[in-house]
């Protein structure tokens, strides 16, 4: 009976140093699990990510704003920006606003630790509808929507603009003068014959776009 009861014990301190020794892994593997999990809460996790940077081609109408234009992998990567024509956007790491008519490349750089990541894309600025622009060549210069006339005559030129600011050929102009003004078109501009103050009313049929300049005289 003795050694009946001896043997049962082995058997019993066999089976706690089993239990103990599978609790011991089992606790190991919980605290490995847990150190893994709050270590990549700290952003150690950040480090074995990819940085990517990636943006899409934009097209914005003058004075539109677009926010969120990029997607980054890693929040915390520092953005660099650099725009190979000024002027045409204003742009930072949050937003872009269209200034003007064009098109611009820009490029974004991302840095995180010792990482880079590049993208490079192309915003396009429409206007909003046609625009013109009045190019001086004898006896008169243009400021603010006027054209200042010396003497009794002068010569000018007028641009057409198309929505992406592309100069539009059209020589299908329609034209009205007021004050007894006589205005005439030559193949080097227009020749404005005037003693007064007067306007100029400019229609281009095939566009359906009209405006108006003033004159004035100095």
């Amino acid at each position: 009976m003795k050694n009946h009861s001896k043997e049962n014990n082995k058997i019993d301190k066999k089976v706690l140093a089993t239990i103990i020794a599978s609790v011991s892994l089992i606790v190991i593997a919980i605290i490995v699990l847990l150190l893994f999990f709050f270590a990549g809460k700290d952003g150690s996790k950040a480090t074995n990510d990819i940085l990517r940077i990636n943006a899409n081609n934009v097209t914005l109408y003058k004075g539109d704003t677009l926010n969120d234009y990029y997607e980054l992998s890693i929040e915390d990567a520092q953005i660099s920006i650099d725009v190979n024509k000024n002027d045409i956007i204003e742009i930072d790491k949050d937003k872009i606003t269209a200034l003007t008519s064009g098109e611009v490349t820009v490029t974004l750089i991302a840095t995180y630790n010792d990482n880079s990541a590049k993208d490079t894309f192309t915003v396009k600025v429409l206007n909003c509808d046609y625009s013109y622009d009045v190019q001086t060549i004898i006896n008169c210069s243009y400021q603010n929507n006027t054209l200042m006339v010396e003497g009794d005559y002068c010569q000018f030129n007028i641009e057409i603009y198309d929505f992406s600011g592309q100069p539009f050929e059209s020589t299908d102009y329609k034209f009205t003068v007021t004050n007894n003004a006589i205005l005439q078109k030559q193949i080097g501009g227009f020749i404005l014959q005037t003693t007064t103050n007067c306007q100029i009313t400019f229609t281009v049929p095939t566009i359906d776009y009209s405006f108006i300049i003033e004159v004035a005289k100095i």
